[in-house]
Parts: structure tokens; C-alpha cells; sequence
């Protein structure tokens, strides 16, 4: 019998798999976008209502479920209102939508939803919020966390980019007078 009868050598065969590893590696799946729109909102009036949809572009799909903690600064806004999106609403089964921390806000809000036996995909809005001034400012607007789920319940790879809400409010009156007023300018 010859000595190297019957051992297999692997040394070209695993550098042809690993050569053809790096020249064609496996295609990337896209991360889906998670944003707000408008990206940059504004509130003018104390009366004034801002409504900020969430959204997700079009890499989200097969999406059946979503749990996310938006948060924002509860000195300049206030939610008043938290709704599911167009895409669940709009979805040819039913779906479930729940505000979970609607009786204690603080800074920030947690929702969860799901379509009940069908998925949806983006782009489209998946969360609507509405906010109301509080106090002259700027309000960073922003995923505290969250995941996007597949029909099979597994996560959906997203990144998500922030916003910011501008509250101009009511300008304040200083007390004064006609005469003191027509004194500055004579």
C-alpha cells in the first residue's frame, strides 16, 4: 500500500472555498429606516397640534409586528394623541395597536402593534403621534429602542434616525403703556 493512500488532501480545496467567500461574498440585506415625518416639525401657537407620523421605508417587509419607545422632552411637548399608522390601519386583516404608557407619559412613549394574520410593507407610516406645545424650545425627538417583527416573529434589522420639534409658542407681552411706547420712538 502506498503511504499516502487513502488521506484526502484539503489544503486546495478549502483555498478555493475560501477564495470564492471573498470574490463573491452573500448579498447584504438592508437595514430598514425607521423616521419621523416631518423630520424637523414645528408648533407655532399654544392651540397648535403637531402631528408626526412614523415611518418606515420600502427595505421593511413582511412586517407584522412592531414594539418601540420614542422619546422626546416633556418641558417643551406633550403627546395628546398616539394612533397606529397607515400601513396597520390599511392592512387587509385585522391589526392590534396599543399606547402602553398613556396614563404615565413622562418623557416618552411606548406602543406596541401587530397585523393579525397578514404582513405589510413600506414604505408607509406605522405610528401616528400628535404633540402639543408646552414651553418655548426644541425637542429631540428619537428611537429610545424598538424592534420591527417578520411573520415568523424574528427581528427586521432597522436603523432610525431622530427628529427634533420646535415649539415657538406665544410671544410675551411686556407691560407697558401708549405714552411709553410713543416715548422710545420720539
Amino acid at each position: 500500500m502506498h503511504p499516502r493512500q487513502g488521506i484526502t488532501h484539503w489544503g486546495p480545496v478549502s483555498a478555493l472555498i475560501a477564495l470564492g467567500l471573498i470574490c463573491f461574498p452573500a448579498a447584504a440585506t438592508a437595514a430598514a429606516v425607521v423616521s419621523f415625518n416631518p423630520l424637523n416639525g414645528i408648533i407655532v401657537g399654544p392651540a397648535d397640534t403637531l402631528t408626526v407620523d412614523v415611518t418606515v421605508d420600502g427595505a421593511a417587509s413582511d412586517l407584522r409586528g412592531f414594539t418601540f419607545v420614542f422619546e422626546f422632552d416633556p418641558l417643551v411637548v406633550r403627546p395628546t394623541d398616539v394612533t397606529a399608522g397607515a400601513l396597520e390601519t390599511g392592512a387587509p386583516c385585522p391589526s392590534f395597536f396599543t399606547w402602553l404608557n398613556e396614563a404615565a407619559v413622562g418623557d416618552s412613549i411606548f406602543v406596541d402593534g401587530a397585523t393579525l394574520g397578514c404582513s405589510v410593507s413600506g414604505p408607509g407610516a406605522f405610528v401616528r403621534m400628535r404633540f402639543v406645545g408646552v414651553e418655548q424650545g426644541l425637542s429631540p425627538l428619537a428611537c429610545r429602542r424598538g424592534e420591527l417583527r417578520d411573520s415568523m416573529n424574528q427581528p427586521i434589522p432597522h436603523t432610525c434616525e431622530g427628529g427634533t420639534i420646535l415649539y415657538i409658542g406665544p410671544t410675551p407681552v411686556a407691560p407697558g403703556s401708549w405714552g411709553r411706547l410713543k416715548g422710545l420712538y420720539r
